[in-house]
């Protein structure tokens, strides 16, 4: 007997956004090289608004390709076994983002998001961070559940 093969369902925005939010993987970012290749690595991250925001340090490989060409990729993904994938793929423009002031204004959001009181909210950022701010221009999402 045959086994039946599970469909493929896109996820709503409201569960992009939800699948998003739960921080519970890594992200794998994505920039195009100098030859033209791409150069993928796993980074923390996190969404505010329409945003999805991944902190790195300054002079790495990934900003260096961010600055010869923004296109990037974003890829959230979790399997528990074959047949039982759910992910999300942001594709769009990567804008790095060095001001210390807003650097600290987006740290701050993120220590609300994870209920951080205001009297602890950070009050510095690390000199040599970089954040580099993902626009959506198009997602694509599965859900094999």
């Amino acid at each position: 007997m045959a086994r039946k093969r599970k469909q493929r369902r896109e996820l709503s925005e409201d569960e992009v956004n939800a699948y998003l939010d739960r921080r519970a993987e890594w992200a794998v970012l994505t920039t195009v090289g100098r030859d033209g290749m791409p150069h993928s690595v796993p980074l923390g991250y996190f969404r505010l608004g329409d945003h999805l925001y991944l902190g790195m340090r300054e002079g790495s490989q990934k900003i260096k390709n961010i600055e010869r060409d923004p296109h990037v990729s974003v890829l959230v993904t979790s399997a528990k076994a074959t047949g039982d994938i759910t992910g999300v793929l942001v594709q769009g423009t990567g804008t790095l983002i060095r001001d210390s002031g807003r650097r600290l204004e987006l740290a701050r959001g993120l220590a609300r998001q994870r209920g951080t009181p205001e009297t602890e909210l950070p009050d510095s950022v690390s000199e040599d961070g970089v954040y580099v701010q993902v626009a959506r221009e198009r997602v694509v999402s599965w859900n094999y559940r």
